[in-house]
């Protein structure tokens, strides 16, 4: 029975104390802290056990690598006129193609299917399409 007890007693402890497990902490050189269960090469490195490390503490994301990721303003005007010329592009060409052609067809999403367009669809599509130009070609 002391054999039972003691073999239970020695299978909890050495189960608790499988949870624990090393951590390597380091700083690289621009400064961001990394955690891996794999000690880094050529970096010092500071071992941590997995039950001391405050849960808060991990995931979280240093303010060097959020200055990295922005965009300045001067750079996302110049994304957003870029992408309104290419649509002002497509909408010209658009309408020029449904004003030249009055037998146009499309492909039917649902289908898959070529379905002639009528006439209806047609100027429809023609006064989408101006209403892109205006909103896209205007020079500001």
């Amino acid at each position: 029975m002391r054999l039972l007890l003691l073999s239970v007693f020695a299978l909890c402890f050495y189960s608790l104390s499988s949870y624990a497990a090393v951590i390597y902490k380091w700083v690289d050189n621009e400064g961001i802290t990394h955690y891996s269960e794999v000690p880094p090469k050529g970096v010092e490195f500071v071992k941590l056990y997995s039950e001391d490390i405050e849960p808060s503490k991990i995931g979280t994301v240093t303010s060097k690598v959020k200055e990295k990721t922005k965009v300045t303003d001067s750079e996302l005007i110049k994304q957003q006129r870029a992408q309104a010329q290419d649509v002002c592009k497509r909408a010209q060409y658009n309408l020029k193609l449904l004003q030249t052609h009055t037998r146009l067809h499309r492909r039917d999403k649902t289908t898959g299917e070529t379905v002639s367009l009528t006439e209806e669809e047609r100027q429809a599509s023609i006064e989408q399409e101006q209403k892109r130009i205006q909103a896209f070609c205007t020079t500001k």
